[in-house]
């Protein structure tokens, strides 16, 4: 009788397409990640634009002083040309009253939409006084 030797070399099938299904299952992890990570720059990106737009107004209004800080001088909307979609809101009140006659309360807003995930908005305000 011959003994018959089995020598297993190599992989089968079933082995090669398990290691190809978690491969692909790992790298689609990693590509979602990256994904992720690029949304998040870029929202941050935005973010930090528009807050510059939204300080370069309020700086603006601040150096024309309360007398100026009216529509006539600065317009109730504005668009801002570096971030997609970008809108301005400029609003002002008498502060602490609507019967104040030395403050005014200017709030600036910045919003944004690029796509799907990417869009925000950004808002500040500041008291304007009337100078003796």
């Amino acid at each position: 009788m011959y003994k018959r030797i089995s020598r297993r070399c190599g992989f089968s099938l079933i082995e090669l397409m398990v290691t190809i299904v978690i491969l692909g299952v790992g790298i689609a992890g990693v590509a979602a990640m990256f994904l992720y990570g690029y949304r998040a720059q870029l929202n941050a990106h935005y973010t930090i634009l528009a807050t510059a737009a939204v300080n370069e107004v309020l700086e603006e209004m601040r150096s024309a002083g309360y007398n100026n800080v009216d529509s006539e001088h600065f317009p109730s909307a504005f668009t801002v040309a570096d971030v997609p979609r970008g809108v301005g809101t400029i609003a002002w009140e008498q502060f602490p009253a609507p019967t104040s006659t030395n403050m005014k309360r200017v709030t600036v807003e910045v919003s944004w939409q690029g796509g799907r995930t990417i869009h925000g908005v950004t808002r500040a305000s500041t008291l304007i006084a009337l100078r003796p």
